[in-house]
């Protein structure tokens, strides 16, 4: 099975991701609830995949018209929308259900734990934790929407005994497309900022040209995702996990246990939180790995 590149980026860009069952139901009842905060409700939205995406891609689209191309705050964003147009913006979301694919569900729980990861770990480093928590989500759009797209060349892509895509073999399936050049060409297509550009893609771009902390924060994006990349394959050993770790210690200057904790206690948090995604994961060997 072969698609041209148009006709996968037409699906793509379509795109509308399920929304937790749970999450749906909750922001809508506090959506009317005079006395909500928008820390409240980013508390949910950020941790559900299909919420955030469509905050985000409502707050960046021609109907905001946003003259700033920076504002990476999920709290900031629902102030901006309104109770109004959230609470219409979440009434249009899919629900998620037993139809969707496992290979989705997997991508969504990946890119959450990811995000997870990015927010605990920069509120410890004391770094602007609100855009290492959406560029961490964001980061692996490529891969949700090929899944969603396209569910069976991606299983017909996957390295053995994982769910990482072999990028070459989805290319040749896909005209020349890979999971990450659609994922930055539809951030592209939904206006997104260009920091959110850089974590999907971040070889494409020079990031000694940003501040410090932004760099700071794309370098964690990054191996964050080698991580769980590493995580999804079956034959991945602890040296290798080990030292992907090891990495992410010299980036903050943290000590090993502090980057344990901080694991654990997201993957904790995904477990509350999601925990379709937290039981599809496990299912993979993927927390297991990871976990000290």
């Amino acid at each position: 099975m072969k698609i041209k590149a148009e006709t996968l980026f037409a699906k793509a860009r379509n795109l509308s991701i399920p929304v937790q069952p749970y999450n749906y139901r909750t922001t809508l009842i506090l959506c009317q609830d005079p006395k909500t905060t928008s820390s409240h409700l980013a508390d949910i939205i950020s941790s559900d995949y299909g919420l955030s995406h469509r905050l985000i891609t409502t707050v960046y689209s021609a109907f905001f018209s946003l003259e700033r191309k920076d504002i990476l705050s999920i709290r900031y964003m629902i102030v901006l929308i309104g109770m109004l147009n959230l609470k219409e913006m979440i009434i249009k979301a899919p629900i998620l259900g037993r139809k969707d694919e496992d290979i989705l569900i997997l991508y969504l729980g990946a890119g959450l734990l990811i995000s997870f990861l990015a927010r605990r770990i920069c509120e410890l480093a004391d770094m602007d934790w609100e855009k290492a928590e959406i560029c961490g989500l964001l980061q692996n759009i490529g891969e949700v929407a090929a899944a969603a797209s396209v569910p069976k060349i991606v299983k017909n892509s996957l390295v053995p005994d994982s769910y990482v895509i072999k990028r070459r073999r989805f290319a040749r399936l896909c005209s020349g497309y890979n999971p990450r050049r659609l994922g930055e060409r539809l951030a592209r297509h939904w206006n997104l900022p260009e920091l959110v550009r850089m974590a999907i893609i971040p070889d494409d771009f020079d990031l000694n040209s940003l501040p410090e902390e932004e760099r700071t924060i794309l370098q964690l994006v990054d191996l964050l995702n080698r991580l769980i990349k590493k995580g999804f394959s079956a034959k991945t050993t602890r040296s290798v996990i080990k030292n992907v770790c090891e990495e992410i210690c010299e980036l903050l200057g943290f000590r090993p246990i502090v980057l344990e904790r901080a694991i654990v206690a997201s993957v904790n948090g995904l477990e509350s939180k999601c925990p379709t995604y937290y039981k599809h994961l496990e299912k993979t060997g993927l927390l297991k790995r990871i976990l000290p």
